[in-house]
């Protein structure tokens, strides 16, 4: 996955168009979502390399991960409820590419 998802670029013509807008939401809305994962990904790598005390936060995501299930807080957009954690991985990586 790329390291950070590029800024749209905005001008006076571009904020006019109700496409564009669209865009730059969903842009600012899979960066954010993005950051969170590779936060949480890398807390729970810190944990299990014992660099980092567990939380029930990281916790529940390991949890989460461990059963195949989607964490909740990564749901920033409709997939259907029987998506994997796996599957929805593939998913939100064709996204960001």
């Amino acid at each position: 996955m790329p390291q950070d998802l590029p800024e749209l670029k905005r001008s006076s013509n571009s904020l006019k168009n109700p496409l564009f807008r669209f865009l730059d939401r969903e842009n600012s809305v899979l960066c954010k979502l993005l950051q969170t994962v590779k936060k949480d990904f890398l807390l729970c790598y810190e944990v299990c390399t014992a660099e980092r005390k567990s939380t029930n936060y990281i916790k529940s995501i390991l949890e989460n991960l461990h059963a195949d299930v989607v964490p909740p807080h990564w749901k920033k957009y409709i997939v259907p409820p029987t998506t994997t954690a796996s599957n929805w991985l593939l998913d939100f990586k064709s996204r960001v590419e």
